[in-house]
């Protein structure tokens, strides 16, 4: 049988995978490196997904959507660290071409851990003032324009906003909503339907978290597809389990 550069190359990665003890790769999904990999959710969204080794529970993986335009690509939220991030940013450059620009949707590191490597490529980054602040305050590269809250994605040539329901996972966390695939990345503030706690609380607003998921299930009545800042992708359903995990 005869194999291409990059099935070559797909295959050493899904050894390196395995051989690692990170989970496999998703069928349909495209390897970057060992930990970190882009999918397809629907028509002209990705996720990207990164991985990072914590002592004592191993890997851990983080969420990130790409999304194509006519004007360019979307990017929401960075892998977690700059050589993750470069490989994503390689693949929408070589797939989707232009990037128009990155938002933050709060600031820690699986949101922006990247976010030099983004700088370096002087792609434009967006976040909510209150997130540009705090990642200011504790020695992230400065995101390049702050935002309120909803903020429209026309600018971009996407139909959307990003929304901020209330404190919950942070004071300053956002949601991205892509209207025409009726799409909510709902970063940190939605846990996976395999989630069994709130995950990092350190600076949670636990009393108010239930009511900014509420304010998402007003606001977003008719989506479809929520993504997670961790985990799969899954439903309104999500919405629905992260409220009953908090007891709300």
């Amino acid at each position: 049988m005869r194999f291409d550069l990059a099935c070559l190359l797909a295959v050493a990665v899904i050894v390196l995978s395995c051989a690692s003890g990170l989970p496999p790769v998703p069928q349909g999904a495209t390897a970057l490196r060992s930990d970190t990999f882009v999918e397809p959710i629907v028509p002209g969204i990705w996720r990207h997904v990164s991985y990072r080794r914590f002592p004592g529970t191993g890997y851990f993986p983080s969420n990130g959507l790409v999304v194509a335009s006519p004007q360019g690509a979307l990017i929401v939220d960075t892998a977690w660290d700059t050589d993750q991030t470069a490989h994503v940013l390689d693949w929408v450059e070589a797939n989707l071409g232009t990037i128009n620009a990155l938002l933050v949707t709060h600031a820690h590191d699986d949101r922006l851990g990247g976010l030099a490597e983004v700088h370096r490529r002087r792609i434009p980054s967006y976040a909510l003032a209150e997130t540009v602040k705090l990642a200011a305050s504790r020695g992230w590269p400065l995101i390049g324009h702050a935002v309120a809250s909803p903020f429209p994605l026309d600018t971009f040539g996407v139909s959307g906003e990003v929304f901020f329901p209330g404190r919950a996972h942070t004071v300053d966390n956002v949601t991205v909503w892509l209207q025409e695939t009726q799409v909510l990345a709902g970063g940190c503030l939605v846990r996976a339907s395999t989630a069994t706690s709130m995950g990092n609380t350190s600076e949670a607003d636990l009393e108010g978290w239930s009511r900014a998921v509420a304010a998402l299930q007003e606001r977003y009545p008719d989506v479809a597809i929520v993504v997670p800042g961790h985990g799969e992708p899954g439903g309104p359903d999500l919405l629905a389990h992260t409220r009953e995990l908090l007891g709300k």
